[in-house]
């Protein structure tokens, strides 16, 4: 078994295997961009084949820390038109046609953007939407951006779409050309946009985020959230996180909220990385006190309104940073810790900060099994055990793993 510790070595070892299996496998119908764009990297793969590579790959990863005989992943309940948000690059480019471009970057080149008329990772009315939008600023005379010399004007379009609840987010370069984005806003609102956001984003890096100039239409949307026959509503804005694969997501949720079932004292649960409060929101009702805590101010605020929104008194929340050294003052020593860090994992202050706080219960989802891997190891050594692992195929068509961790205190 090759010994599987880094993220180049895990991307490595899945790619070897998809390869094995397109020697025998050549015949499958992709899709129009198969092969250029990242996001459907593998989709010539049938999905159970897929889903096979990654269980081989997981339970090589964790095979030292749990006992992986039995290891799944729950599939996708959608393998295509998943995708709750999406950025689509709008770029210019003076050399090569066409000079204007709406798509995604291909595969391996930053600064080459393949331009797109179709995607099945959105609704296709909807991706046919913001494309008549981008066509509409083409005619707007709104210049894209270059990626190489960091001028022009249009950046992204960014869509956030849950069934008929959308948002579409235009992000520019300057908060000039208001009469331009006035109409494009509007008419983002005719073609069934709810809510239409115009942010600037005038640093050079690759961000899809920026500070709000002007929204049009409703200040946010509202996606409804069932776990286990419960159901919560949550404000979602532009700059804030929200899960992209909901529908498998919501099963995930269901899994730790019949976790906690089995728990016979619950007085706190913290949520850390909270978000817009979606864990802890969601299973507030089964607990005495939730505490939510994020280092996004944003993020914080909206939380607060979604447990007012939902009737949820039992929620406080608290604008910090889990290497801070102030959250190690918090000790729940038989409460519950809920992470979702991104895919840099907890890093090492995270970690010791976390075994300061003392939970009897550690509850990780992590985008990253390998960053995962490695928080788990210092968390086993003070005394923890997993309970429970298992796999959430959040992007099918992917290489990339969702994976679970309950550990409790022994």
């Amino acid at each position: 078994m090759i010994n599987i510790n880094s993220n180049k070595k895990l991307e490595v070892y899945i790619n070897n295997e998809f390869n094995k299996i397109r020697k025998v496998n050549l015949n499958k119908l992709t899709s129009k961009y198969f092969g250029e764009i990242g996001s459907t990297s593998c989709e010539d793969i049938s999905y159970n084949k897929q889903l096979e590579v990654k269980v081989s790959a997981l339970k090589n990863i964790f095979n030292d820390l749990y006992n992986c005989e039995s290891y799944s992943i729950i599939p996708s309940p959608r393998i295509l038109n998943y995708r709750f948000k999406m950025d689509f690059v709008c770029s210019y480019d003076p050399f090569h046609e066409p000079k204007s471009r709406f798509g995604q970057r291909k595969k391996g080149k930053f600064n080459w953007v393949v331009d797109m008329d179709e995607c099945n990772l959105i609704d296709k009315k909807w991706f046919k939407k913001i494309r008549n939008i981008y066509n509409k600023s083409q005619e707007l005379n709104l210049r894209n951006y270059d990626l190489i010399a960091h001028d022009g004007e249009l950046r992204y379009l960014v869509s956030k779409i849950y069934t008929e609840q959308a948002m579409l987010i235009i992000i520019t370069k300057t908060s000039d050309n208001s009469v331009t984005l006035d109409k494009l806003g509007e008419e983002a609102l005719l073609l069934g946009f709810e809510s239409v956001y115009w942010l600037q984003q005038k640093s050079e890096g690759d961000l899809s985020t920026g500070i709000v100039i002007k929204y049009w239409g409703k200040e946010s949307i509202r996606i409804p959230l069932k776990i286990n026959n419960k159901i919560n509503y949550f404000n979602i804005k532009p700059n804030t996180f929200f899960q992209n694969n909901l529908e498998l997501f919501k099963l995930l949720l269901s899994k730790v909220s019949n976790y906690l079932d089995t728990i016979p004292h619950k007085e706190l649960l913290i949520d850390l990385y909270c978000g817009v409060g979606t864990i802890g929101i969601s299973l507030a009702h089964q607990v005495k006190h939730v505490l939510g805590i994020d280092i996004v101010g944003e993020s914080i605020e909206l939380a607060k309104k979604n447990a007012e929104l939902n009737a949820v008194n039992n929620f406080s929340f608290q604008q910090a940073d889990i290497n801070n050294k102030d959250l190690t003052s918090l000790n729940i020593k038989d409460g519950i810790i809920i992470v979702d860090p991104p895919r840099i994992g907890l890093e090492v202050k995270g970690v010791i900060n976390l075994l300061k706080m003392d939970p009897k219960y550690i509850v990780y989802i992590s985008c990253n099994p390998i960053t995962q891997y490695n928080d788990l190891i210092q968390i086993i050594k003070e005394g923890y055990a997993i309970e429970l692992l298992e796999g959430y195929d959040m992007f099918p068509q992917t290489n990339h793993i969702e994976n679970l961790a309950i550990l409790k205190k022994n």
